[in-house]
Order: structure tokens, then sequence, then C-alpha cells
């Protein structure tokens, strides 16, 4: 192969093998990551495709068709785990969502090699592992699938990619795996101390340990805050798209009603609530969640328009490029030679050099750079609008930046809530780079806990859960589990409840929070919470319409045996059967009540209630020999679950009873002979049995 220029030698040009599946370049903004992925692509040979992607106004963006035919993956890979979001038009995404987007479809080209340059810089931490884990998971499924090139800021997903190579922008140093690549996968490890489930009276539910940590996070902004009442106010956006094979397809897979349009509501902030003399404010919540939105809101952002002849320098004043930090190599190139973190600097200085009303907005603000390079940005950044009298709005996934920017107040999409900060603030340090073992396989460990009882479990899945649930029928009596993270957040929910038909629990809800799908944590969850009731004396029952969920199910026939119903189109639902039972229960007084009476005709007023034709998955939990346990058994786990006490037990008033004075009980009724044919009845003449009339009027006749 012939050695192209660029940053690595030749000599380590060669010693990379001719095939790899996973390289990623890793290292700080400005570090040459842009140049050593050139460098790869030439060397290999390798169609990047770089044509313009377009979308029409009214197409969904999973109906691209550069998507292919495995777009499901491919979405999830880059962090789109939203079903909403792959319903809209790409003019109604989020910054964040319109580059996640781009990068599946670039991903999807038929041509040899993958680039995703600047990985995962539009979402927040553990959506990035999400996604790094999913690419794995999509290059492991797929022989054929090489040459996947990744550049990146963040050295902490390096693990989770399962990479083959990684090089070290900044000394060209490369680094082997020595792993096979089956055996790079992340480790899903679920603890929890003794958790029992029984069914009966007086203690039906889970018993064990009750989880008692808060639902949120408590944030440290470096400052006093004061949380400002009704300072939102929520405005709903809807947009409308062409029905394709695709919509259908994803929304009845994931059980989503979708009739050509998605609305979203979005919390917009009330500039009379801001407070006065205010010069830095922060809008930070994850992607999609309706900052980008509150930006445009709140004023009008600068165009920016870069003459393609003249190099940076020249085009911006160096004062101005000093505050933003861009090197001095940087200013003598062109703009469209600069790496994604170097544009980024640029445009925030341009957008410096010409304030609308004295007023600037950056949205995705340092969200391409590293944190340490973004720390000191913000630092410099504040102090500069502050001599000058401006006022600065910036939008990113980062909470960091709050503290370093030390703002005066922040606005938090995701929980629709304005904090202004008040007192002295001291600008933190700059955080240092850390240092990760790329080849390390990742171990992450959630905990299991009991919720208080069916109340509390339907609180906090209508208050946490239920947006990122499709399914939209009422909630049953279930009992409720929630997940948690290493830093006690909540992560997950599962939920059983019991199936009176044939007298054992069934999976009710299962439901992760999008930036943890695509980990393997669903289908570990749902295995051990089976395992738990299979100890119990319990076989699980399980329906779903998830594809890759009931796929799992599918392929561990030695874990879950599929019922007579599994893969069968379902018209129904329990909801729809209930209702049917009820109609032809509500017949008019007096009325017979005829098995075969005619359903009274109802009209759907709500597009929730309209119910689709979809396939469903059934299984039931045979894992540990649990079809082995008896309802013997099952009742002796039941008395040692809850024994009553002694001081409950009601005494009987009177003489205690002895044993010598009890007695056989008498079978109810007295044995009754059958006649035979001709025979009489006992205690009655040998003459014809009728009537008590027709009787005495035979008697009356013989005397």
């Amino acid at each position: 192969m012939e050695i192209p220029p660029g940053p690595l030698s030749p000599e380590s040009l060669k010693s990379l093998p001719e095939i790899f599946r996973i390289l990623v370049v890793c290292g700080a903004t400005g570090s040459g990551k842009t140049r050593i992925v050139q460098q790869l692509v030439e060397y290999f040979q390798l169609e990047v495709s770089s044509e313009q992607i377009v979308f029409e106004d009214d197409m969904a963006v999973c109906s691209h068709p550069a998507l292919g035919d495995d777009y499901l993956e491919k979405l999830q890979a880059v962090g789109l785990n939203s079903v909403p979001s792959w319903m809209k038009a790409e003019k109604a995404l989020s910054t964040g969502q319109q580059q996640r987007i781009r990068s599946a479809i670039r991903a999807s080209s038929e041509s040899k090699g993958i680039l995703y340059d600047d990985f995962c810089c539009f979402v927040d931490q553990q959506s990035s592992y999400s996604c790094a884990a999913s690419i794995y998971r999509l290059v492991r499924d797929n022989e054929g699938l090489n040459y996947i090139i990744v550049a990146t800021t963040r050295p902490d997903v390096i693990p989770y990619l399962g990479a083959d190579i990684v090089i070290e922008a900044a000394t060209g140093k490369i680094h082997n795996n020595p792993l096979e690549f089956a055996e790079r996968k992340m480790v899903v490890k679920i603890e929890h101390e003794e958790l029992k489930f029984n069914f009966g009276k007086g203690c039906s539910g889970w018993q064990g340990p009750l989880d008692s940590a808060p639902m949120r996070k408590a944030e440290d902004y470096g400052r006093p805050s004061t949380t400002v009442q009704f300072a939102t106010v929520a405005k709903s956006f809807t947009t409308t798209v062409k029905e394709t094979e695709r919509t259908a397809e994803a929304a009845h897979a994931f059980d989503y009603t979708f009739k050509g349009t998605v609305t979203q509501t979005v919390h917009l902030i009330k500039a009379q609530c801001l407070p006065g003399g205010w010069r830095v404010g922060a809008l930070c919540g994850p992607s999609g969640s309706g900052k980008s939105v509150n930006l445009r809101n709140l004023g009008q952002e600068a165009k920016i328009v870069w003459k393609a002849d003249k190099p940076v320098g020249e085009q911006v004043a160096a004062d101005l490029l000093d505050v933003v930090l861009l090197p001095l190599p940087a200013r003598q190139r062109f703009f469209h030679e600069l790496s994604a973190g170097e544009k980024m600097q640029a445009d925030l200085a341009y957008r410096l050099a010409r304030p609308e009303n004295r007023l600037v907005l950056a949205d995705e603000f340092t969200s391409v750079l590293d944190r340490t390079l973004a720390a000191r940005l913000c630092a410099s950044v504040a102090s500069y609008v502050r001599e000058n009298l401006l006022q600065l709005v910036v939008a990113t996934i980062q909470t960091d930046v709050v503290k370093h920017l030390r703002a005066d107040w922040c606005f938090r999409s995701d929980y629709a809530e304005l904090l202004t900060f008040s007192g002295p603030c001291e600008c933190p340090e700059p955080p240092e780079l850390p240092e990760v073992d790329y080849f390390c396989p990742p171990v992450r460990t959630f905990t299991l806990a009991r919720l208080r009882d069916s109340k509390h479990t339907h609180e906090v899945f209508k208050g946490t859960f239920e947006e990122h649930h499709y399914l939209k029928q009422g909630l049953p009596l279930m009992w409720g589990l929630l997940v948690r993270d290493e830093q006690q957040l909540p992560v997950g929910f599962h939920a059983i409840a019991w199936q009176t038909g044939c007298g054992a629990p069934r999976e009710a809800r299962v439901v992760l929070l999008p930036e943890f799908q695509g980990m393997g944590l669903g289908t570990r969850l749902s295995d051990r919470v089976a395992e738990l009731c299979a100890n119990c004396g319990y076989a699980l029952r399980a329906k779903t319409k998830h594809p890759r969920l009931g796929g799992y199910r599918n392929s561990r026939p030695n874990l879950w045996r599929a019922s007579a119903t599994n893969g069968q189109i379902c018209k129904g639902s329990l909801r729809s059967s209930l209702r049917e039972m009820k109609a032809r229960q509500k017949q008019v007084k007096g009325q017979q009540l005829l098995p075969f009476a005619p359903l009274k005709q109802s009209k759907v007023t709500t597009e929730d209630e309209v119910e689709h034709p979809r396939r469903c998955f059934s299984h039931v939990y045979v894992g540990g020999g649990v079809l082995l346990r008896t309802p013997q058994k099952r009742n002796e786990h039941a008395a040692n679950l809850e024994q009553p006490s002694q001081e409950k037990v009601k005494k009987k008033k009177g003489r205690p009873r002895k044993a010598e004075d009890e007695q056989p009980k008498r079978p109810r009724g007295r044995p009754r002979k059958i006649p035979t044919e001709g025979e009489p009845r006992p205690g009655e003449p040998d003459r014809p049995t009728g009537g008590k009339r027709k009787r005495r009027a035979m008697e009356e006749e013989e005397k």
C-alpha cells in the first residue's frame, strides 16, 4: 500500500493489520485526530461517503432510504432510542438529534468503511456508553462488517466499544487489544438482597429490602440555588409526516400509536422570571428536551458566514480568538480545514464579535470539546462577557459548564425547573483527563429493591417511566421493583401482576430509561425477576411485542419456553377482553343474560383506544426447574414468609377443647340409596309414584 503523508509514520501504518473491525483515534481537542483519520482512510483505501444528506419536509427520519433494512439497529447505535424521535421530520429534531441521525445515515452507506467522527459529542455520559455498546453489538452480529473508525475526545467510552486498535493522537502510540472479539463484551450485574414474592391473602407482593433513595440526584452547582415558581409555560409542537411501511413497522414493533403526527410538549421560560441584571445563563438537559426551542425563544441567533478564500484569523479579531482559546496554527487555516472542536471555537468568536442586541446565543456549547479545554473556555468567555456588559445564554448537555461559567441562572429542561444562584463562586480547577484501561471489559453493577406497595408502584411508574413506555393501556394491580445504578439514580422499572386464569404471576411492565437502553440490561432484568419468582415456586408468564426482547427469549429455550400463542398476531388485549365482558354483562334489568347477546356498538373517541394487530411473543420461565415445584411447596413457602405473631392470634372463648372430646366429623347429609328400576322407594307402598295430589287421589279411589 502507498504511504500517505500525515501524523503517523510509515512504520506505524505498516504495523497495522490489513483487516480490522473497530479502530479508535483518541485525543484532546486540537491533537490531530481528524488528520490521522484522513490518513487512515487513504491508507486503507476506504470509501467513506461524503455526499450531502437531504431530507424531505414531510419525511420521518426512520423512512430515509439510506438507512437500509436494519435501520432500528443503526438508530439505536447512535443513541436515538426514543420512538417518537424516529417519527419526526428532520427539521423538528434538536441539534444533537440531527447530528446523530446524520451519523447513522453515513454509517448505513454500502461503501467500504464507516467513520464516526467526534463520537458521542452531542450526548451525555451514560448515553455515550449505550451508543458504544450498541456499536459493539452491531459489529459482533455482522461478520462482514469491518473498518469501523471512531474518533473521540472521551477515552472512557473506548472499553464499551471493544476496539481492536487504539491510536493516541497526541503521541501516535498504537495499542492492540489482546482479547478475542467475543470476550470484550460488557458485564452487567444486578445485585439485590433477599427478595421474595408471594401471592396470598394479606401478604401479596414483594418482600425484602425497601427502596428509600431519592428519585433525583442533587446537583452541585457551587453556589446556593433558589427555585423560581411558575417560571415556565407549556407549549405543544406538532409535526406531521407521511406514513410509510417503516413508520408502521417501528410503531407496531414497540406498541406505539402513530397516525402521522407527533406532538411534543415543551416548557418555555418566561423572560420576566429571569433575575435582574443577569449576564450568563445556561439551558441544561438531555438531547431533545427543548433546549434549542428555549434558546430561540429568548432571542435570535446570529447568522454565521465564513469566507472560503480567507483564513479564520483574517475574519475575526485576534483578541476574540484569544478569548475562545483557538490555537495559533488553526488561525492560519481555512474554516473548512478545521476540526469540529476548532470550528466550534471559531463560531463562538464570530458570535462574540457580532452580538444581536448585546445578546450572544450558543447552542451545543462545548459539546465537541474535551472537558479540560471546556472548563478553561468557560472561565475565559464568562470573564469577557461580564467585562463588556454582554449577555450570554448557552444550551448544553453538560452540567459542569454551569459551575465553570459561574452562571446567574440555569434552566433544567428535563425537569422544567428554573434555578437562580446567589453568593460568591470560585471558579473550580479544570479536570484532568481520566486514565482508562482501553481493553478491560467494562463492568456495570446495578441494584434492585422493591417498592412499598401497589399504590407506590403506580406513582413511580407514572412519575418517571410512563413517558418511556408506549403501551397506553390501564395499569393493573401490580407490584414493582426499581433498578438503580452506581450513583443510586433510577434507571429501570419492573412490575408483575397476578394472572388469575392460570394462577401465576405475569410480567406487567418492563421499562428502561433511553440512556440505558442498548446495554443488555432489559433482558438481564427480566431473567433475574423470573428467577426470583422461580425460587419462590412461581412460573413467571411474559408477553411482549418488543422484537428484541421476544427474539432473545426465543433463543433461550433453556430459560424461556414458548407458549402455544407465541409468534401469533394479537388482535386484542386484556383490556379489550374486559371491555367486551363488561359490555355483555351490562344488560337491561330483567333481561335474560345470553352468552350470544350482541355487543352494544360504542364509538371510539381517542386514537389511544385504537388497537392494531401486532405480533406477540409469549413465554413461560422454566429456568431452575420451576415447573417441578408443587403447590404444597408454594404454600409452605408462603407460610414461612408471613408467620403470625402470638400477640395477633385471637383466643377463642370458653373451655379449651381436649383431645378426647374431639369427635369425628359427620359428613353432611344422609347417604341416599338410588332405587333400581321397578323397586319401590323406601317407606312407600308398592304403587306408582307421583306427586302429592296424585297419590291422594289414588288413595281415595282405593277406599
